[in-house]
């Protein structure tokens, strides 16, 4: 009940009716394509997080950097974690299976239906060194789902909590997936 408590206390719920129930998972999918702008909490950023899972990627861009100095991309397909900050070397580490579950296009079986907010799912994930909250709300006239709270803790402590402001169907500029990943090390 920790994360449902944070977001409680950030504003963004209220008011909420949050139920905590345990029942059987629902197939949870994220579309084939879409671009979401986060806002991460604690970190205070503003990001442009685009899924294209058709062709195995995942994307986080902060919003002031769409020129391709800072990003995160996600390889689903090698399970691989690129990174580049700006005036930074571009670097690429071995994915564990809490991020290639937490970013995968469906909710994954270990995750367990934890409640729900004003009768929007929330899944939670946990793992030996990290858990995952994630709440999320139907893409209207489609089966399709996407994000609009993720909670992560590592090591027992909170590390971030991003909220979904928009979400759109598809990639709206693809422009700035134009990233050079041949330049990255493996850190």
């Amino acid at each position: 009940m920790k994360a449902v408590f944070v977001l409680a206390v950030a504003g963004l719920l209220a008011p909420a009716s949050v139920v905590a129930v345990e029942e059987e998972n629902q197939e949870i999918c994220h579309p084939p394509q879409s671009t979401t702008i986060v806002y991460t909490a604690l970190s205070r950023g503003l990001w442009y997080c685009i899924s294209d899972y058709e062709n195995g990627f995942a994307y986080w861009i902060p919003a002031d950097s769409l020129n391709g100095d800072s990003f995160i991309a996600i390889d689903l397909t090698k399970n691989l974690k690129y990174a580049k900050m700006k005036g930074q070397q571009c670097s690429y580490t071995v994915m564990g299976v809490d991020e290639q579950e937490k970013f995968a296009q469906c909710v994954p079986d270990r995750a367990r239906h934890y409640g729900e907010i004003n009768g929007r799912p929330i899944y939670k994930a946990d793992y030996p060194n990290s858990s995952w909250f994630q709440a999320y709300t139907r893409e209207e006239g489609t089966p399709y789902y996407h994000r609009y709270i993720i909670y992560t803790e590592e090591a027992g402590k909170l590390v971030d909590v991003g909220f979904a402001l928009k979400t759109v169907m598809g990639i709206i500029d693809p422009s700035v997936l134009q990233l050079d990943l041949s330049a990255c090390v493996e850190y």
